[in-house]
């Protein structure tokens, strides 16, 4: 059986569905089922979900990113 935290990580990893959001949004707008208004909104809800639901898994599971060299290539720096 699954540690609980590990499966919250796993819903909140997979909770992100921005595609799907302007997908529907973009149509509802097209077809004047939904105002440009409430769809910049409902489209700034998936970004921000994007952006906090993973590393709210991240920190529930325990994970850390590594730290140590850099990702920057030397020759940018």
């Amino acid at each position: 059986m699954r540690c609980v935290r590990d499966q919250l990580s796993l819903a909140l990893m997979a909770s992100t569905q921005l595609p799907l959001v302007v997908a529907i949004t973009s149509i509802a707008v097209a077809r004047g089922a939904m105002r440009a208004s409430t769809g910049v909104e409902l489209v700034t809800a998936g970004v921000l979900s994007v952006l906090i639901f993973p590393t709210a898994a991240l920190l529930l599971k325990g994970t850390t990113l590594p730290t140590g060299e850099s990702r920057i290539p030397k020759e940018i720096v």
